[in-house]
């Protein structure tokens, strides 16, 4: 499964639940062009910034959710196809110092690729 459609997937299951609010964070905006990424940086753009941030109403706390699925795809600015980005769902350098980031911070962060990681976040967030 495409990391996209996994974190389609996992957006569905939130909103069933009342009081969960989910928003999804554009990364790969301006990633392939250096003139857009230059603008996206300007206007805020984090790198390593999560996938989703999910609002729990009932508790007040935000949660920060990085999605990753066994292989993770790209489109090749040069052939425009889609290309391996990384195999194995692991979290690029710049993704764990925004989750140490998070932490020190005091919310939870929580990396999903897998059904134990799945599981793990909606035993805590519901």
């Amino acid at each position: 499964m495409l990391e996209k459609d996994y974190q389609q997937y996992i957006v569905r299951e939130i909103k069933k639940v009342p009081y969960l609010k989910v928003a999804c964070i554009q990364n790969e905006v301006g990633s392939n062009n250096v003139k857009l990424g230059a603008f996206w940086k300007s206007m805020g753009k984090m790198a390593g910034f999560s996938d989703l941030m999910v609002f729990n109403t009932k508790r007040k706390e935000i949660v920060f959710l990085e999605m990753k699925s066994k292989t993770s795809y790209k489109i090749s600015p040069k052939t425009g196809k889609r290309i391996i980005a990384r195999a194995g769902g692991k979290q690029e350098p710049h993704q764990e110092l925004f989750q140490e980031f998070i932490e020190d911070m005091g919310f939870k962060y929580f990396l999903v690729g897998s059904e134990e990681q799945e599981k793990a976040f909606f035993d805590y967030i519901v």
